[in-house]
């Protein structure tokens, strides 16, 4: 199965868009992920879902934040080198020029809350792919699960160093998201890495008093 042929209009969009393309064509080897290019990264997490959520009712929007949720990244270039996949120099000055219109169009500090700037990916390149994101949906609700993709391995991370959790950011986000969602995504992107955010997310949201969702 390619599982990157479009299922419906956002994705057809989203698939069709040179910006798109170019913004997933990026990235080396590297800690976390071993695969390379976040298009690799993409195909393999939608083989995932194809495997475990094919039948459940997030199975839609499961697929366009696999799409969408690592795209910000490609504002990056000159910041993280790795990103840069091996290409000719003309290539690579192509790609470092349009990967500034990116940033510029799709990245603004002023849009990142107080609270977010604490963390590592999070206020980084998930905000400029929930930026971006937009160009495709207007769905509210799926922009934030874009937006916070990376909040709880974020924030699992610094619990994991210091024992400090932000109680107060923790619940502002995770009681007023789709956990259904958010919870089978987070396992979806860790599926070819050893997963600590889902059992750390699953303890505080008991601790914080939150529903935790049963999950297909």
């Amino acid at each position: 199965m390619n599982v990157l042929k479009p299922q419906n209009a956002i994705e057809k969009n989203i698939l069709s868009d040179k910006e798109y393309m170019t913004a997933i064509s990026i990235g080396r080897p590297r800690q976390g992920h071993k695969e390379g290019t976040i298009k690799i990264h993409i195909i393999q997490i939608l083989e995932y879902i194809e495997q475990k959520y094919s039948k459940t009712k997030y199975y839609t929007n499961l697929r366009i934040i696999a799409l969408l949720h690592d795209t910000g990244k490609f504002a990056f270039l000159k910041e993280v080198p790795v990103y840069m996949p091996e290409v000719s120099d003309k290539k690579c000055k192509k790609l470092l020029i349009a990967s500034q219109k990116f940033k510029t169009k799709y990245y603004n500090t002023k849009n990142v809350s107080f609270e977010l700037k604490k963390y590592m990916f999070t206020p980084i390149h998930a905000e400029a792919s929930y930026q971006f994101s937009k160009k495709f949906i207007k769905d509210k609700e799926l922009l934030k699960l874009i937006k916070y993709h990376d909040l709880g391995i974020d924030m699992a991370l610094t619990y994991k160093d210091t024992k400090i959790c932000d109680t107060k950011l923790f619940k502002k986000v995770f009681s007023n998201i789709d956990l259904n969602t958010y919870l089978a995504f987070v396992k979806c992107d860790a599926n070819n890495r050893i997963d600590i955010t889902s059992r750390w997310l699953k303890s505080e949201l008991k601790n914080n008093n939150i529903k935790i969702p049963k999950l297909n």
